[in-house]
């Protein structure tokens, strides 16, 4: 039996936490693997694995690997869910995309890490970056504030309350 776990069993079977008699018996051989986020240099490789698997699963003939632009958001993400999130996330991209070389799609793009977006040292104002990613958002969809309000995570009725109060056309 192989069996994962991002807690430290031991510390929870100590702290009464986790029954010791199933530490034992899963206990037999431990090993440690880092997190996903502190060894990118295995995302290419768990990439092309998991593509070229969901590919053949889903008969999709014309996914054949990453775009670099990919390829650099794969490296730029932290992955706090691991492998199986990478896995999740390539599964749904192979199911949903049907091209030469994925591309990444909006969503993940806006769930980097959070170096993404970094504070300088003089400060900024929150209600300017709000104001402008509002902005942002409206000239992205065409001043459609449904689409505005789904690319900024947040309800058409907050969308339309943030517009009236900084005065957005």
């Amino acid at each position: 039996m192989i069996a994962t776990t991002n807690r430290d069993l031991r510390a929870a079977v100590e702290a009464g936490e986790f029954r010791e008699d199933l530490y034992f018996r899963l206990s037999t051989f431990h090993l440690e693997i880092p997190p996903l986020r502190e060894r990118q240099e295995d995302i290419p490789l768990l990439a092309d694995y998991f593509i070229r698997f969901f590919a053949a699963k889903y008969a999709k003939k014309n996914i054949n690997g990453l775009s670099k632009e990919m390829e650099k958001d794969l490296a730029d993400y932290d992955w706090p869910g691991n492998v199986r999130e990478l896995r999740n996330f390539l599964e749904r991209c192979v199911v949903l995309e049907n091209m030469e070389a994925m591309r990444p799609t909006r969503p993940f793009k806006e769930r980097r890490r959070s170096n993404y977006l970094e504070l300088p040292e003089t400060g900024l104002s929150l209600e300017d970056v709000e104001k402008d990613l509002i902005r942002q958002a409206m000239e992205m969809s065409d001043h459609n504030q449904t689409k505005a309000a789904k690319l900024l995570g947040i309800t058409y009725d907050t969308l339309r309350y943030q517009v009236k109060k900084y005065n957005i056309p």
